[in-house]
């Protein structure tokens, strides 16, 4: 009967003779092979641009604050006779008014951006 069926390829018999595949092959993962690296995983661009504008926004919306101080030393007189009137550097807190709410509206564009990046993972 072998003769015969030379040619043919030979079915699997009853289960006896199936193969067991609900085991998986002991394989070495790459920790126990020695050469396990860290997998970290690379923020998106929009988590990085989020995280840029969130860092920028306090520079950004106190910007005037930060130049008054330092350019009311070169006033005449220095900083105790700066006034708006013969100083530049003593009115620039008056810039105030459009830094804050663009430092605003770049914060809330920032976690809205880390925001959207972190549910897309």
């Amino acid at each position: 009967m072998d003769e015969q069926n030379a040619g043919l390829p030979k079915f699997p018999q009853p289960e006896s003779e199936l193969p067991d595949t609900h085991v998986v092959p002991q394989q070495a993962d790459a920790y126990t092979a020695g050469n396990w690296q860290p997998q970290v995983k690379k923020p998106n661009i929009l988590m990085r641009i989020g995280i840029a504008t969130l860092i920028a926004t306090p520079l950004i919306a106190f910007s005037p604050i930060i130049y008054a101080l330092i350019g009311v030393r070169s006033c005449p007189g220095g900083a105790a006779a700066a006034n708006e009137g013969n100083c530049a550097a003593a009115a620039a807190p008056w810039l105030l008014f459009m830094t804050v709410p663009l430092g605003f509206v770049l914060g809330v564009a920032g976690l809205a951006m880390v925001i959207i990046a972190s549910r897309k993972r």
